[in-house]
């Protein structure tokens, strides 16, 4: 059994890297919107999922997370959570999801995560990730990166990294460094390519941290753009044939977009979809 926290929290520590973030919660929205994109194929057996990112939990999240999740089996086969799931990547902030997480997990929700930047930062990844799998969370990290849902819906996550998107994009050239970051870009692109094209499953659903396209971050500083997420990251969208795609990361973006073969994008950052007057976590009907 996992012991339950009820510390309240009123606010979130700094974030370490856009903004200082504080998770209040919006009132509770008249009716619930559940986004059903017309290029999803139609099947006999359809999966609500809920998407949400950038929920930085901490130590003091508890009461947060609690109003986030509760109940979240009611409404949801499937929650994808998109990354930055902790504040600084500690066991213990990770711990207090877990635990707000537990009635779920118990009634049969079925729960998808990809690793953010923020759950790198305290060098405990190989930790959080075997936190999250003991307790039956499918965590798509690495090459183990697709989960197969049912005979119609699949999955393949990645964090992905920066890039930029043209005309601006880094390049991998000059100091190490630099080659290093694109590296690590070019290696997650492969890597969602191949999970894509494993799934045999007429419904494809990509989840990833960084932005795989420009117009999901619509509202960001320009001279951020290199570090938010990479064109690079679209390509297999398109090539590999998913359905829908969701990321996170971007605080200050746009809910929605397009890759350039029409695949849609959903940037569901915890302050964007708050921003833009949606529940929490988004619900989404494939």
């Amino acid at each position: 059994m996992f012991l339950k926290s009820y510390l309240v929290t009123q606010s979130l520590p700094k974030d370490l890297f856009l903004e200082s973030l504080t998770l209040q919660m919006p009132p509770p929205p008249k009716s619930r919107k559940v986004i059903t994109p017309a290029s999803i194929p139609s099947h006999p057996h359809p999966v609500r999922l809920a998407a949400i990112g950038d929920i930085h939990c901490t130590e003091r999240s508890a009461s947060t997370m609690n109003q986030l999740f509760a109940n979240i089996y009611e409404r949801a086969d499937v929650l994808l959570l998109c990354g930055d799931i902790t504040d600084r990547g500690r066991p213990g902030e990770l711990q207090i999801l877990i635990n707000e997480l537990a009635p779920s997990l118990l009634k049969g929700l079925t729960i998808v995560a990809v690793l953010g930047n923020h759950d790198c930062h305290g060098g405990q990844v190989t930790t959080l990730v075997q936190m999250m799998r003991q307790v039956g969370i499918k965590v798509l990290y690495g090459d183990d990166n697709i989960y197969v849902h049912n005979a119609e819906v699949g999955f393949a996550g990645i964090k992905g990294f920066w890039g930029g998107f043209s005309p601006n994009t880094i390049a991998a050239f000059g100091e190490e460094n630099a080659k290093d970051i694109m590296k690590e870009t070019a290696e997650d692109t492969r890597r969602l390519d191949r999970g894509l094209r494993s799934l045999s499953t007429p419904v494809k659903v990509a989840i990833m941290h960084y932005a795989p396209i420009k117009a999901t971050l619509k509202g960001e500083p320009s001279e951020l753009m290199n570090l938010l997420g990479s064109e690079l990251l679209a390509k297999p969208l398109d090539t590999e044939g998913a359905t829908i795609c969701f990321h996170g990361h971007s605080h200050h973006g746009t809910y929605s977009g397009m890759t350039k073969k029409g695949v849609p994008v959903y940037n569901v950052a915890a302050p964007v979809l708050r921003r833009t007057g949606l529940q929490l976590p988004s619900i989404h009907t494939v």
